[in-house]
């Protein structure tokens, strides 16, 4: 497996892109995070990550909500017992129908600020292509300035 990584980061150095880049299935917490420019307007962190945990939830009527651009919802989990930053993320409209975490390496780092009451928007990116694939990625839009502005707002259980 070391000698694939190895020819795999060689390749995209090669390419002129970063190792940590977006791998398609990749489905860890520690999941490559691929970084975006931030819009103009306003304090922002946007960023694209793999969905963590995703595997154990997908049944055929989620996959079937899933779709390029739909907006999720995500709900602060401080009582996880693996992880006190945990951010789950739900479909809309269907708080219970959770579709996993914002991986922990980023959650730690959203969560002081979404307790604090930042926005946080978050829009699917890239879906399983088949059965037998879980992978979904997402953009993460953190508006550092704007508290309970209606955009992205966290969503009860």
């Amino acid at each position: 497996m070391d000698k694939y990584r190895s020819a795999m980061r060689a390749m995209l150095n090669r390419a002129g892109r970063s190792q940590d880049s977006h791998v398609q299935g990749d489905d860890r917490d520690d999941a490559p995070v691929r970084r975006t420019a931030p819009e103009q307007q306003g304090p922002r962190r946007v960023m694209d990550v793999t969905v963590a945990g995703s595997f154990y939830r997908l049944d055929d009527e989620t996959r079937a909500a899933l779709a390029e651009g739909v907006a999720l919802g995500w709900r602060r989990e401080p009582e996880n017992t693996h992880d006190s930053n945990a951010v789950a993320l739900v479909l809309p409209g269907d708080p219970e129908r959770m579709i996993g975490y914002i991986p922990a390496r980023v959650a730690a780092r959203l969560a002081p600020h979404l307790d604090r009451g930042c926005g946080l928007a978050v829009q699917v990116t890239g879906v399983p292509l088949g059965m037998r694939d879980s992978t979904i990625t997402v953009r993460l839009d953190l508006d550092l300035e704007v508290a309970g502005a209606g955009r992205g707002e966290e969503i009860a259980a």
